[in-house]
């Protein structure tokens, strides 16, 4: 038993030489790796792609290769709310409503509220920012094309890059429209919908207290 003690230990045998299909580099049994979570690991490391023409990366025999064959299945969620892209077109196929404009009996904008208001409502509805982004874009076109030394003017053909002014401006500019595409900027605390309704004409009325009704 102490002969067996006083023997020397065996030394370990070199490792073999890598031949392009070993792609994990093993690091010393000493070293220490950062790991992306801030911690420390022993013999281990980061995974690299192996390299162009190597034994892994060719071999059609391969495990790598092998697996980026098998399909990767997706499950949806049946409580994910549509699109808005996809709630159009399901409207449109569901009511056979056909596609594009049909007619366009009156091609000019008199400054009117009532797409901003809907996008303003989508926003606060959802808390996509998706909807600001589209009110952006609402907002850039609409404010170079109406735009006048003096204030803001409704147009004669909303499909001319550069319509013609009517000099004239509505009162429902300045009440709602541009309410609304400043409420779609604004923080939600600034009118809550759980304590303020709008009317018609954009005026806002607070709503009466359910518990002391």
């Amino acid at each position: 038993m102490r002969d067996e003690e006083d023997k020397p230990a065996k030394a370990a045998e070199p490792a073999p030489e890598n031949d392009g299909s070993y792609r994990y580099p093993r690091p010393e049994p000493a070293a220490k790796i950062a790991r992306r979570d801030g911690g420390e690991a022993q013999d281990s490391n980061v995974a690299e792609p192996a390299p162009a023409g190597s034994a892994a990366d060719t071999n059609p025999d391969s495990l790598a290769a092998a697996l980026s064959q098998i399909p990767i299945e997706v499950e949806e969620d049946p409580y994910k709310p549509p699109t808005h892209l996809e709630f159009v077109k399901n409207r449109i196929a569901n009511e056979k409503i056909p596609p594009g404009f049909s007619k366009i009996p009156s091609k000019h904008y008199i400054l009117r509220p009532e797409a901003i208001e809907s996008v303003w409502y989508m926003y606060r509805i959802t808390g996509d920012p998706v909807w600001q982004e589209k009110g952006w874009r609402m907002w850039k076109s609409i404010i170079e094309a109406v735009r006048t030394e003096v204030g803001h003017s409704a147009i004669h053909d909303v499909l001319m890059e550069k319509s013609p002014q009517k000099d004239s401006m509505e009162s429902f500019w300045l009440a709602e429209t541009l309410k609304y595409f400043y409420l779609l900027f604004a923080t939600p605390d600034v009118l809550s919908l759980d304590e303020w309704v709008l009317n018609t004409e954009a005026h806002p009325f607070r709503r009466p207290d359910a518990k002391k009704a």
